[in-house]
């Protein structure tokens, strides 16, 4: 099975776990949408795995992804050091 991954900015495809989670801390996401975060961009969950764990739609989960992503993009291109 194939899987879609959205596209990420390239300067943020070699940060290390520590840098990530200091974006999705703060990028401010709240409880829910940052465990999202995490398990998407940190441990490379597909997004139906993270729906079912989450007891939801898959399209739910690549809303919040969506949104997390725009946010840490932000907080990254603002020079919040990692």
């Amino acid at each position: 099975m194939t899987q879609a991954k959205l596209r990420i900015d390239p300067a943020l495809a070699g940060l290390s776990r520590s840098a990530w989670e200091k974006l999705i801390y703060e990028a401010n996401l709240g409880v829910e949408d940052a465990d999202v975060a995490r398990r998407y961009f940190i441990d490379h969950q597909c997004q139906i795995d993270i729906a079912i764990e989450k007891d939801t739609d898959r399209t739910q989960i690549s809303r919040r992804i969506t949104r997390a992503r725009r946010r840490i993009e932000d907080i990254y291109k603002n020079g919040i050091p990692c």
